[in-house]
């Protein structure tokens, strides 16, 4: 069996961890420098329950996602 005092187990245990946490940064770190792409979406209101969402432009119906009603192409537009 290994013999370890308490002052080698504990600087142990905080080098393991120290290391760890340096390994999970490092990792964290190559894969946050990729570009995020943004789908192209409009700010629509819903007709029923005046809920504001985003939403694809593509479709001619958008369904509002609190009361779940269809709305028509109505994009919310100041001015």
């Amino acid at each position: 069996m290994i013999e370890l005092s308490s002052a080698t187990a504990i600087m142990t245990y905080l080098a393991m961890t120290t290391f760890f946490l340096l390994a999970l940064w490092g990792y964290q770190g190559c894969y946050k420098s990729r570009k995020i792409e943004l789908l192209p979406q409009q700010l629509f209101v819903c007709e029923y329950c005046c809920c504001a969402y985003l939403d694809r432009r593509v479709r001619l119906l958008t369904r509002c996602p609190q009361c779940h009603m269809l709305n028509k192409d109505n994009p919310y537009r100041k001015g």
